[in-house]
């Protein structure tokens, strides 16, 4: 009995290590990045009808949207993988012979639902904290060229040289 208390504390324990710590990087990140749209001049490369200010705020408002999406995502998978963890010594009721055939089952289930979205949201993550594509940069796609005014976790926008939007999925 003893053992499984102190198997369970420690899952909890590192559990919310893990998750303070996630949570603590990802604010730190999410402050750089709005600091660096705060400084920049991205806005200037294309001529706007709206004022920059409105467009800055805007930007820094899908820039906290998107990391509040990401944070609460990544705190609840974690939190999901540490009750996984905990519950494990409870798994002693279960077939053995039937864990892998309920896995296998919720993994085909939703890998089929979720495979577009999941791509998505993958190449926007990758997008988003690998800076590979940043705002304010001059981009050609499908002879569209513009600036990048924002970059979500499902699409890109580029502005026009004519002031239009053009939406990218990622």
């Amino acid at each position: 009995m003893s053992f499984v208390l102190l198997y369970l504390g420690l899952i909890v324990l590192s559990t919310v290590i893990i998750g303070w710590l996630t949570y603590r990087g990802l604010n730190r990140l999410q402050e750089q990045r709005t600091d660096r749209l705060r400084e920049s001049k991205a806005t200037e490369a294309v001529p706007s009808p709206a004022s920059e200010k409105s467009i800055r705020k805007e930007q820094i408002d899908r820039v906290e949207s998107r990391f509040s999406i990401t944070r609460w995502t990544v705190l609840l998978t974690i939190f999901l993988v540490g009750l996984g963890f905990a519950l494990f010594p409870f798994a002693g009721h279960i077939s053995p012979a039937l864990i892998p055939v309920i896995m296998g089952v919720v993994s085909v289930i939703i890998g089929i639902a979720a495979k577009p979205f999941i791509e998505n949201m993958i190449c926007g993550l990758v997008l988003c904290y690998s800076k590979l594509a940043r705002i304010g940069d001059t981009a050609l796609v499908d002879d569209t060229y513009g600036v990048i005014e924002d970059v979500t976790l499902t699409h890109c926008i580029i502005k026009r040289w004519d002031s239009l939007r053009y939406v990218v999925p990622n």
